[in-house]
């Protein structure tokens, strides 16, 4: 009887488990394709401004207040702009795939992909 009920236990525990590390997975992978979609239609945006319309008078060009080394020229800035947002969709579109294709190991390996590549970007705009 004992052994009846520890398994029964064990199960629901195991099932509860389950539960927590999906519910954590998707939240994650929630949040985490959120951001970088942000980020990736903020660095759109900002190479539209700039590179399309050319619209560069609120910018401080060049080694003013410190700025990041790609606000040296306005086609350098937008060029920078215009890189991340293809690096971002590249990833988002991976993990994408990923997940709708259930892959759960490749999709959490391109969300690592992607928020190393996160790093690397926000890390790029303290180099001056």
């Amino acid at each position: 009887m004992k052994t009846e009920q520890t398994t029964a236990k064990e199960i629901r525990n195991r099932r509860t488990k389950r539960k927590l590390r999906r519910t954590l997975f998707v939240t994650f992978t929630t949040v985490t394709i959120l951001f970088v979609s942000f980020m990736a239609f903020a660095s759109l945006e900002e190479w539209w401004t700039v590179g399309v319309k050319g619209e560069t008078s609120g910018y401080p060009w060049g080694p003013i207040n410190d700025n990041p080394w790609y606000y040296n020229t306005p086609k350098l800035y937008s060029t920078v702009m215009l890189s991340e947002f293809i690096i971002l969709i590249i990833g988002l579109a991976l993990t994408t795939y990923f997940i709708v294709k259930p892959n759960k190991e490749r999709a959490f390996y391109s969300l690592l992909v992607i928020w190393v590549l996160v790093i690397i970007i926000l890390a790029n705009g303290f180099v001056q």
